[in-house]
């Protein structure tokens, strides 16, 4: 199996191709990380925080289901990798700083799906505060609901063991 390194630099490598075209800005560019090949590989790379949206954990109590919840890139991955992008249009290519920089923006907070919509508005721009968001740390949620939130993180985050809840 090759490494998650390995991985992004033939990422990085098809995204500079593209790039070098001269065809294309650095927005798409940047969706063959997030939207074509990122995707693939993922489950590999994802750190769940542990942080979980006061709302989420209202959602799953009362519903007993993940259904309506979303992994939110908290780091801003699309506005920075496309920022990324750009300058490596530029200034020229920076394999390591694009491996670099995408393992320290797969950082994901567990939101509500309305939440995440308005974390991308332009009146909150990924502040939780703005948005009214509090987040809660894991041990600080409920039993009841690590339990169906274990359900959206397992298989779907790098980490998702360090999260692990055997029901009582």
């Amino acid at each position: 199996m090759k490494s998650i390194d390995y991985k992004l630099k033939m990422c990085y490598s098809l995204m500079m191709q593209v790039a070098d075209s001269g065809l294309f800005t650095a927005r798409v560019v940047r969706g063959g990380y997030t939207h074509w090949l990122g995707p693939e590989f993922v489950r590999e790379l994802r750190q769940f925080t542990g942080k979980v949206s006061a709302d989420s954990i209202n959602c799953v109590v009362n519903t007993k289901s993940e259904t309506g919840l979303a992994f939110e890139h908290f780091l801003r991955i699309q506005k920075e990798l496309t920022t990324l992008m750009s300058r490596h249009m530029v200034e020229g290519q920076n394999e390591d700083e694009f491996i670099e920089t995408v393992k320290r923006l797969e950082n994901v907070h567990i939101v509500t799906k309305t939440e995440n919509t308005k974390l991308r508005t332009k009146e909150c721009s990924g502040d939780y505060i703005k948005a009214g968001i509090d987040l809660v740390d894991w041990k600080d949620v409920p039993e009841e609901a690590q339990l169906i939130l274990w359900k959206k993180i397992r298989g779907k985050v790098a980490n998702s063991e360090d999260f692990r809840v055997a029901p009582k």
